[in-house]
């Protein structure tokens, strides 16, 4: 089973007589050793492991995706482990934390005290960040019938070991129809039950707090917010750079060089009321009609082609359009003689769909614009 995942490290493959500690330490080895070197404290070592071991029972073998990042056996516990990584990274690469008695003095001996507590929360953020979907997202059934409830202390691993018939197959997708709206409000209730009353205690009732709040709730003032998503990000590039998804096939380099023959061909109109994309400084917003079409001519030179979701996935990913999060569709007010008209469109960078020296004059209209979906 984890021939695939391991093959590159020439290690036996995945047997069901191996027991819990076996898999565990040939998934999480290599990463927990980089992330203990990089923990300050042996407490958050410690901490770190028995997380991470909780983490494992409860999805055991689930992936992170469907046909997109880590979307195999063990990718949701690898994905989790790897972001966690990715945001110790960024804590210490960055100076996050100056503990201040007031806003303008920084006291010094709180912020040595108390540094080690926050980077081991940003270690927490980022392993919990994805929490929701083993219940949101999958289904696991096993041979008799039986339906894996994620909210059981056993968690998949115990399921499994009770029904040995059940495996990686025996998961059903749910459909994606507003998953990322429900795997978000219930990613605080699932992370809650994994931490423990000893993270609690090393961590503090505020930073607990806004971890909870920026997996569930996603304020984008929260301290951990950012880090987290640019985290999430880079361990999904890594995967689909390292399965050769990126470089068999370039779908964002076809859609974007059809997009832009639209445009050179004066096929979209731009700039007016009834338009379908309007330029400013340094976006064009491009109405989802728009896209749709160019999906669809694309679908009829390939019909492996990618749903539409997905290629916004990799347009975020290589930072072509504008987004928050993996949040890009905004809805874009237009005011004209005292009346609004609301359009859903994404925005990219000028640079994306236009020659430096034939870019178009501004849009003149009266907008504004809300992030509203995925």
């Amino acid at each position: 089973m984890l021939e695939r995942i391991l093959k590159s490290k020439k290690l036996a493959p995945f047997s069901k007589t191996d027991n819990f500690s076996e898999v565990y330490s040939r998934l999480a080895e290599d990463k927990l050793k980089k992330i203990k070197d990089i923990l300050i404290e042996d407490t958050a070592d410690e901490l770190a492991d028995k997380i991470c071991q909780r983490f494992l029972t409860h999805v055991w073998f689930l992936p992170a995706s469907e046909g997109h990042h880590h979307a195999k056996e063990f990718g949701l516990f690898l994905h989790c482990l790897d972001t966690a990584l990715e945001a110790l990274k960024r804590f210490d690469d960055k100076i996050y934390f100056e503990y201040r008695e007031n806003r303008d003095v920084i006291d010094s001996f709180e912020t040595r005290k108390r540094r080690p507590s926050r980077q081991y929360a940003f270690f927490l953020c980022g392993l919990v960040h994805d929490l929701g979907k083993e219940a949101a997202r999958y289904k696991v059934v096993s041979s008799n019938g039986e339906l894996w409830d994620p909210c059981n202390e056993e968690g998949l691993y115990g399921f499994v070991q009770r029904h040995p018939d059940t495996a990686f197959s025996s998961i059903r997708y749910q459909s994606m129809d507003n998953i990322y709206g429900l795997y978000q409000k219930i990613a605080p209730f699932y992370a809650a039950r994994l931490i423990s009353s000893e993270d609690y205690k090393y961590v503090g009732h505020e930073d607990i707090g806004d971890i909870l709040n920026a997996i569930g709730y996603k304020p984008a003032d929260n301290k951990f917010y950012k880090e987290i998503i640019d985290a999430d990000m880079q361990s999904v590039k890594k995967d689909l750079i390292a399965s050769g998804e990126i470089k068999t096939k370039d779908v964002v380099g076809d859609f974007i060089t059809t997009l832009r023959e639209m445009f050179t061909e004066g096929r979209i109109s731009i700039n007016s009321t009834g338009a379908k994309a309007w330029v400013f400084e340094d976006r064009t917003a491009v109405s989802i009609a728009v896209l749709n079409d160019v999906r669809a001519l694309l679908l009829s030179k390939d019909r492996k082609t990618p749903e539409l979701n997905i290629i916004w996935r990799k347009l975020m990913e290589r930072h072509l359009i504008e987004h928050e999060g993996w949040k890009c569709v905004y809805n874009m007010e237009l005011v004209t003689m005292g009346r609004s008209m609301f359009i859903k469109v994404l925005r990219f960078k000028n640079s994306v769909i236009w020659d430096k020296d034939k870019t178009p004059e501004t849009c003149k209209l009266n907008v504004s614009f809300n992030i509203i979906s995925k």
